[in-house]
């Protein structure tokens, strides 16, 4: 096998794999081996393309789920909510939306907690069997600072918290949306 190969000829070293291999007691001669042999370093690139291909597609994905999660993120968390207080015969599911983040994130809306109840009671056993769930949204109608002065009343450890949408190393990033709230929320006489 001490023969060149021209351009897209199989890897000499496959070929020695495949000499040494048990193959050879098949009777496969030198041309079929180097057919094998070329068949599969072209599978092989087969596959590592499709790899690359995939990782990119995979990325892309994420990428679009992840985005599309953060906007849709309170029906994602409600589906699954429902589905454990369905199993667990649960009455009642709780959820930290507030209406001041709606503009963003129309799930955090009143008018969206009141449907998925709705949509409970219709998509549930126990609420087609008269079982009504609730869905409770206390800090719905609550100011940042009504939502931090009610943490606090509960003993909160607010250094355990964190809001940001884009957190380093465990840390706010001090910049996003949910930062800025969150600072408005604990500052002196903020009352909305």
């Amino acid at each position: 096998m001490t023969q060149r190969f021209g351009a897209g000829a199989p890897d000499p070293d496959i070929l020695v794999l495949l000499r040494d291999d048990p193959l050879l007691s098949l009777g496969l001669d030198a041309r079929q081996l180097q057919l094998l042999a070329h068949d599969l370093r072209q599978l092989l690139q087969r596959q590592l393309d499709l790899q690359r291909v995939l990782a990119g597609l995979v990325a892309r994905l994420a990428r679009a789920l992840l985005a599309g999660l953060a906007l849709a993120q309170r029906i994602a968390d409600l589906a699954l909510a429902l589905a454990h207080a369905e199993t667990a015969g649960a009455g009642e599911i709780f959820i930290g939306v507030n209406a001041l983040d709606y503009s963003g994130y129309p799930d955090c809306r009143p008018a969206f907690v009141r449907a998925f109840e709705r949509l409970a009671g219709l998509a549930t056993r126990a609420g087609v069997e008269g079982r009504r769930l609730r869905i409770r949204a206390p800090l719905l109608r609550l100011s940042k600072a009504g939502i931090v002065r009610l943490a606090a009343s509960l003993g909160v450890p607010f250094e355990l918290t964190l809001s940001c949408y884009q957190p380093a190393r465990g840390r706010a990033c001090g910049r996003c949306d949910a930062c800025q709230l969150r600072r408005k929320g604990f500052a002196p006489g903020e009352t909305t």
